[in-house]
């Protein structure tokens, strides 16, 4: 579940416990600007290949990989 960022009332959160305690990955959609994008399309390039990811499924050379202080 990719749940919009804010603001997230109890309905929001009950249910994504719910959903977290039946084994869902909760992943809220959050840029990654150590990935230095340079516009909108890539940020949604990274924030959906990250998401790909936690379907399980390789999204290859499209998600920038942290490098523990720098983007690689």
């Amino acid at each position: 579940m990719a749940p919009r960022e804010a603001p997230q009332h109890e309905g929001h959160l009950d249910a994504m416990l719910r959903l977290a305690r039946l084994g869902a990955i909760i992943a809220p959609p959050v840029p990654p600007f150590y990935a230095r994008p340079a516009t909108i399309d890539d940020l949604v390039r990274e924030i959906a290949a990250r998401l790909v990811q936690w379907a399980g499924i390789d999204p290859g050379h499209c998600m920038t990989r942290w490098g523990g202080g720098s983007a690689v």
